[in-house]
């Protein structure tokens, strides 16, 4: 062949080849598929530092979410769950899964979970979770069953189980529980999880900067995707924030509903429903004009709901109107009074009378003139600042005087709420899977550790929340329920606002993330080993 013939010879052949493996690829793309694979770390921006990484001791948010990536709760180390066949359901039998190994290659055996619940339930320990333990008696079966008794039958006993994390009898069981504080393990944990510790950063200060984890050798369930986790912690928001922006971490919490507006890179939102609310709590034994219902239904009722999540929240959230709010179990369209009076015509009414000249209202009770006035303490978080300025200024057109007293979250946890110093308080809850309401409104919980706020005392609500707890009749719970809500409602102890999803807010790399119902913000890891980072492409 000449020379212009062997160039075009070559040139069909490399349009030839080009071709066939054009055809081969658009094959393979149509008889393939792209899957997870494993591999690539993902990093997490928090504020705080970790502690107390132990189920038994854990309080604070990172180390919850700690325990939550390296450990294991008792339902999903379990084979089997059950209450033993007679009417009162008080003594339940668990038997653990063989073969399940604490990170460091000992058994996971009834061992552990006997000595955890004699832990959580030591006084010397300070548990969190000991008055969830209160009465029940535990004991070794075997080598992997468990007997649990209970002084009262608990129809929401599973969910308690949920609750609990397992930790290795033979790391702790020579150290009085007081002392634990002092071991290392509380930072370098020796779990069952999808995670296992690796190292952490820190700075001469002491202060934690990373926490490095790694996909467990001997994970007590699903093996993670994910080869690493690390957690790099900030002192606020904003060094989080900055963080982000910079590209150091994959992933972060926004605990206002608009702070992931602050991001300059791209972003997906994941929004995690929580059965939760915030209501502003009236406490009558600090003011007295708490104690006439006038007063709380107008509170009530002058609110503007809709106002506050458009304005202070950005769109985000829902109203509540209950205390049981909307997505969590049982929850029914609570119904409180029919009263068709406007706020105006209730508290004059009620004795409360207008004054032309001062603006405001007052009354005389006895030789006194009271006025129509309060104080509101604010956890300062910019959202609950803005509810709180809103919500004075709507109050103030009905002719209350609301005074705000905006404090760190810490003081408000750790002195108003512990020492019932407020007059009303502006604060959250968070109910758990069942929906159960003894910790919120039996009259036994008025005072600390109990979360009764607003104190409230009503015999046939707390004859309700016991029943419904010891009912194993779905229907019949149900029901009790719904009672509950329109009782509670109907009294106005507190004024509902919203609730708030849990908004987690991650780069586009992360993929797997399913949102769901959870019931506090470490429940976020709850499917972890399904994120992934890295894909790849098989056969179908």
């Amino acid at each position: 062949m000449n020379p212009a013939e062997r160039v075009a010879a070559v040139a069909a052949a490399a349009v030839l080849l080009l071709a066939v493996a054009g055809l081969v690829g658009q094959y393979l793309l149509i008889r393939s598929q792209v899957v997870p694979t494993r591999g690539g770390t993902f990093t997490e921006g928090m504020v705080g530092q970790p502690a107390l990484v132990n189920p038994v001791l854990a309080k604070s948010e990172v180390d919850r979410a700690l325990v939550r990536l390296t450990f294991r709760n008792l339902s999903d180390l379990a084979e089997k769950v059950e209450a033993l066949p007679d009417k009162s359901h008080r003594v339940w039998r668990i038997r653990l899964r063989e073969g399940q190994v604490w990170q460091n290659g000992q058994k996971v055996i009834s061992d552990d979970v006997v000595f955890t619940i004699q832990r959580i339930q030591d006084p010397a320990g300070g548990s969190p979770l000991a008055s969830s333990w209160q009465g029940v008696a535990v004991q070794r079966l075997s080598e992997l069953e468990i007997q649990f008794s209970l002084a009262l039958p608990y129809a929401f006993f599973p969910d308690t189980l949920r609750d609990l994390y397992p930790i290795p009898k033979h790391i702790f069981a020579d150290i009085p529980t007081e002392n634990w504080r002092l071991s290392r393990y509380l930072l370098e944990p020796v779990g069952n999880g999808p995670f296992q510790f690796d190292a952490y950063d820190k700075r001469p200060d002491g202060f934690i900067t990373a926490y490095y984890l790694k996909a467990s050798t001997r994970p007590s369930g699903p093996e993670p995707r994910l080869s690493a986790l690390t957690i790099r912690f900030s002192s606020n928001l904003e060094e989080v924030i900055r963080s982000w922006n910079t590209g150091r971490i994959d992933g972060w919490v926004s605990p206002e509903p608009d702070a992931y507006l602050a991001s300059k890179r791209p972003y997906l939102v994941h929004a995690f429903s929580l059965p939760s609310y915030y209501a502003i709590f009236l406490n009558p034994s600090r003011n007295s004009i708490f104690k006439e219902a006038v007063v709380r239904q107008a509170l009530e009722r002058a609110a503007d709901r809709e106002a506050l999540i458009r304005d202070a929240l950005g769109g985000q959230g829902g109203p509540v109107i209950g205390p049981i709010p909307p997505g969590a179990s049982y929850y029914q369209t609570a119904a409180g009074s029919t009263d068709g009076r406007n706020v105006s015509d209730l508290l004059a009414q009620g004795g409360w009378t207008a004054d032309t000249e001062k603006g405001g209202r007052s009354k005389i009770v006895g030789k006194t003139v009271t006025p129509l006035e309060f104080t509101l303490i604010v956890p300062r978080l910019s959202f609950l600042v803005r509810s709180a300025e809103e919500l004075a200024e709507q109050w103030r057109a009905a002719g209350f005087k609301v005074n705000l007293d905006i404090q760190p979250p810490e003081e408000v946890t750790e002195r108003a709420i512990k020492n019932r110093d407020y007059e009303a308080i502006l604060f959250g809850n968070v109910l758990g899977p069942s929906s159960d309401l003894f910790s919120f409104w039996h009259s036994s919980e008025r005072f600390y550790p109990g979360m009764n706020l607003a104190l409230y005392s009503d015999r046939q609500v707390d004859n309700l929340i016991e029943a419904v707890r010891t009912s194993f009749n779905t229907e019949e719970r149900a029901a009790k329920q719904a009672d509950l809500q329109k009782l509670i409602a109907a009294d106005h102890p507190v004024v509902f606002l919203y609730s708030l999803p849990l908004l987690y807010v991650t780069s586009r790399s992360i993929q797997g993330i399913a949102t769901s119902t959870i019931f506090t913000p470490a429940d976020r890891f709850d499917q972890v080993t399904d994120w992934y980072l890295k894909t790849k492409r098989v056969l179908k």
